[in-house]
Order: structure tokens, then sequence, then C-alpha cells
């Protein structure tokens, strides 16, 4: 994309080449096009879809550009790319720190330990075998010569930041210009942060994780790029400091920017790539959302679920698991008893994409005890294993397939073929897999912003040739049906501000446009 197609289109912020280095920007578009999954429409070969082309070209005006913000004293403000949940920014991030041959070092932070997972496995393989290229799950992807990839992919020593391996990260990494990638969370950014900042006493162990807490913060200062997904989190301005201190490039991805999150990562809106969700949906990059609420239904619970699996009616035996549905009142489990049923005969509908084979249902709800009983009735209507994931599970509670993380469920040998997961908010974020097709609400969320989330994990598609129009499901009892489909709707106004108002997505007034402020559990 040449860099004046760059400022027409409509998706980025740019609106002038001023401060761009032009033959900065075209070498690095150039060297990108070497790439087979970079090749121009038609070609056989796998490739990157037009809007991650379109952000990282973005991104590439971004490092070739002058930053600085005077009057702060700021010499490099953050970028923001907005895209849909499932749309492929991962994609974007493997090409920026493996790809790019000026971009030799980069830290990429997440805000919760499944993301940084997710990421790290991405683009050590994933993005390679997506792109047809032979990578294996157990090496990094390298091709020195280009003669696979098209253009050379080194290889790069991709390491998880955590205090517990600083150490192995200053004893393993190589010296520049060679590449390194460190992916970790902001929380353990921040906990390197304050240990290094602590003052030196008489504990030996204590000065040298103090020490190495330093040198690591050393290091990463000298980094090239600092990428943060799911930028939208910041609890806790201390999680952004060790970021700010630093001034690196930063690239901020998200799929909901919905408040004023950005002040603390210094982003402008000078350099921001929007791709509407309207956009992924026309595109088929992203599946469609179906909404119907759960009404009662007469049908046993047998019959009901017929055709969607062999139904076997079995004895849950009582078990002593920590969850006693005693919390619950005579109401709940009704209530519970109900929703189970409805969902069963809801399935029924279902058209699940070709090409997954066990595909998976999402239900939420709170309190553990709710969970457990839920996980019991879908077992017994269906014979189909269902799984919880809550912080407040033992530990030895694995063997029921109940689990503390979604790392933890997803290790487990009959994970996958799990039909229910069940989970409070453990599966809002960091969950890749297109084989979720439908979420069920039982207790609505607090706010928009999490409802957004959770649709976003069965919107992701199976196809992608964006040839077929899959659908994805979400299910609701009748008192939150409405409710769920009105934050919806705000959701799509919003988008559609966004993108007749792209340098409007980091400030708040775009939030009180779109009416956009968040939801009810009522």
């Amino acid at each position: 994309m040449d860099l004046r197609d760059l400022v027409a289109d409509d998706r980025t912020s740019l609106k002038s080449t001023a401060g761009v280095d032009r033959q900065g920007y075209r070498a690095i578009v150039d060297y990108l096009r070497r790439y087979r999954f970079w090749a121009e429409a038609g070609s056989a070969d796998p490739q990157v879809w037009d809007h991650q082309q379109a952000a990282t070209c973005l991104l590439a005006a971004y490092l070739s550009a002058d930053r600085a913000i005077p009057r702060e004293d700021i010499k490099n403000e953050a970028a923001l790319v907005k895209m849909a949940t499932g749309a492929g920014k991962s994609a974007v991030i493997t090409i920026l720190c493996r790809c790019i041959p000026s971009v030799r070092r980069t830290l990429i932070v997440t805000p919760r330990s499944a993301l940084t997972d997710q990421i790290y496995t991405y683009i050590r393989t994933k993005f390679w075998k997506i792109m047809g290229l032979t990578a294996t799950a157990r090496s990094t992807y390298v091709d020195a010569e280009g003669d696979e990839a098209g253009a050379p992919v080194e290889g790069a020593y991709i390491a998880h930041l955590l205090p517990s391996q600083i150490e192995t990260i200053l004893g393993h990494a190589p010296p520049f210009p060679e590449r390194v990638v460190l992916v970790g969370t902001l929380q353990a950014l921040d906990q390197i942060r304050r240990t290094a900042e602590e003052p030196l006493g008489e504990d030996d162990t204590k000065n040298r994780q103090i020490i190495e807490a330093g040198r690591i913060l050393e290091m990463i200062g000298g980094f090239d790029l600092v990428v943060v997904d799911e930028g939208h989190y910041e609890p806790a301005i201390s999680w952004s400091r060790a970021i700010r201190r630093m001034d690196l490039p930063t690239v901020l991805f998200s799929a909901t920017p919905y408040r004023n999150d950005y002040k603390s990562f210094r982003v402008r809106g000078r350099f921001v790539f929007n791709q509407s969700i309207q956009e992924a949906l026309e595109q088929r990059i992203i599946r469609t959302p179906e909404f119907a609420g759960l009404a009662m239904v007469e049908a046993p619970p047998s019959a009901a679920f017929e055709s969607v699996a062999q139904p076997q009616m079995l004895a849950i035996e009582e078990e002593e698991d920590g969850s006693d549905d005693r919390a619950l009142t005579d109401q709940e489990k009704a209530d519970a008893r109900g929703f189970a049923r409805c969902l069963v005969h809801q399935l029924r509908d279902v058209a699940v994409p070709e090409g997954i084979e066990n595909w998976k249902v999402i239900v939420r709800a709170e309190q553990l005890p709710k969970l457990i009983l839920l996980q019991r009735l879908l077992k017994e209507l269906t014979g189909q294993d269902a799984l919880v994931i809550h912080h407040a599970v033992k530990t030895k509670s694995q063997s029921k397939l109940q689990f503390q993380t979604v790392k933890s469920a997803q290790a487990s040998d009959r994970s996958d073929k799990a039909r229910f997961w069940l989970h409070e908010t453990k599966l809002l974020e960091g969950v890749d897999d297109p084989s979720f097709v439908a979420v069920a609400i039982y207790d609505n969320f607090g706010n928009a912003r999490q409802l957004i989330q959770q649709i976003g994990r069965v919107l992701r598609s199976s196809d992608f040739s964006r040839k077929k129009d899959q659908k994805a499901y979400v299910l609701a009892r009748l008192r939150h049906i409405e409710a769920i489909k009105d934050s919806w709707a705000r959701y799509l106004e919003f988008e559609d501000y966004c993108a007749t108002n792209t340098q409007h997505v980091v400030i708040s007034e775009a939030v009180n446009r779109a009416g956009f402020a968040g939801g009810s559990n009522s």
C-alpha cells in the first residue's frame, strides 16, 4: 500500500504524510511485499487479509514517523490498532516482531497469562502454519534464506517474561542485533519494576533479584518496540508505568476501546487503525451473531437433545467437591434446571460450521455452586462432558473437569471433547478457538464491555477463505435477552461512529455519541 493510499484509507487516522519518512516507509513495505503471505489478491498461497495489510502499513508509517510530543517531552506517542475479535490481530503482531528488518527486539505485554500463552504460541509456530509454512510445534519457524516464505524469517529468541525467568533470559538472550521477543503480562512487568526500585539490603539473594530486575529493565529499555495486546486494560496505573518510563515506540491492540483508556499509554490519535465490526461481518472475517431467548419447553430432555447427541440419562453421584449447592435457594436450583433444559432444547437449531468435529458451548453464570450444578445438569441431560473454570475451584477437582484456569482446562485430555465450558469471568479472553459456536448466558454481565468480549469468543470463523457465511449463537434467559440485544445494538452504533471518526476512537466523546456506557445485570 503506497503512503498516499494509506492516507486516503478511511480506516486510518493518518491525514497527511507530514512527519513520515517516505523512504523509510517504502523500505518496510517493499520488504514485506516479498513474503508469499503478502501476495497480491488471487495468489494461490495463503495470504494475510487486506485489513491486516492496511493495519501493518499504518504501523510501518508509525515506525517511520516523528512520534514526538514536544510540549510533553515525550519521544514516542503510541499507536492504536482496533480490530474485531477474531479478525487476526495476532498475525499483525507476528509480522511486526518477526518480519520487519528494523524491529529487532520486541516486548509484548498482555493483561492475562492466557493471552500471553496464546500470542507466544502464535508468533513461534501458529502464524506460519496458517500461512502454509512448515513450522513444527516444537520449534520456532525459521527460513533464513527465504526460500519457502519468499523473504528471510530469521531465528528469534522468544521467551516468557516472568520474574522467575529473569536470570535465564539475561543468560540466554542473544546480543544485539539478533532478534528477541519477550512475552509477558502487565502485572509481571510491574512486579519487575517494583522489585528494581527496592533498596539494596543485607540479604544477598534479595539483592541479586533487585539487581537482575534492574538489568532486565535496562535491557528492555533498548528495545525497538513495545506491543500491548488488549490494551484497554489498565485498572492499575502502575501497570503502564514501566512502559511510560522507557518511552519506546508502543502499539496498543484492542477490539473494544470504549472508554478513554489510553492517556497513560500516550495514545493521542495521530496513528490509529480502525477496522469496524461491520466490515469484518460483511467480509465474512467473523461470524454473524444470532440472538435467541431461552423459553421453557415441555419436551423431555432426551427428546430435546435427540439431534445434538446420543441421549443418555446418567445418575450423577453426590460428591464432596466444595461446591455445596445448599448455598443456592430452591428457586435458584429450579431456575438452573429450567435453564439447562431450555438450552439443550435450543441447541437443536445450531448450524455447526463444516470442518468442526467437536463443537463447544460457553455457559456463563455467577457463583461456583451454580456452575457446578449446571455442569451436572447438562451432563445428565445430554451425556456430553461439561467442564467448569472458576478461581474458587479446588486444585484436586480436575478429575471432575473442574479447573482454576483456562490453561489447566485446555491441558486436560478430556477438554477437546467437552461440549459445555462453564465459567463466570475466565472465558472472556485468551480463547482462540473457532470450535466455540454458541454462548449461553444464565447471569448477565454488569457492564457492556464484558458482554461484547463474551460474544467475541464465538465470532471466530473457521473458514479462512471467507466463502461461508457462518453464524454464532447468543442464547440467554428471556429476562436478559432484550438487554443483551440492546447492548449489542448500541455497540454497533458505536462502531458506526468510529468508522467515520477514526481519530475519535481514543476519546470518550465516541462513547457519549453512541450512548454505549455500560450494561445491566438486571
